[in-house]
């Protein structure tokens, strides 16, 4: 590992120590991953802003709908067992 003494320029974004730890690859300069993660950040902000460009309009159905089903039966099948005659 080549210590470079590189300045992060960018203090709200995952430190130096943390992205090696994630990347391990100890042959990286701290240079080249300040490159990756700054890379990583911009792929991430355009997806971000893709997702939301174009999902303005999802409509979100709930999973529970907190209705009481319990009086409620969707029989598919007509006999108990699903025999047969």
């Amino acid at each position: 590992m080549e210590n470079d003494n590189v300045e992060d320029k960018y203090v709200d974004r995952l430190p130096l120590a943390k992205c090696r730890i994630i990347l391990d690859d100890e042959t990286l300069t701290d240079e080249e991953v300040l490159k990756i993660r700054d890379l990583l950040y911009q792929i991430a902000a355009i997806d971000y802003r893709y997702f939301y460009q174009n999902n303005e309009a999802i409509i979100v159905v709930p999973i529970n709908n907190q209705e009481d089903d319990t009086e409620k039966s969707d029989s598919i099948h007509q006999g108990k067992y699903r025999r047969a005659g």
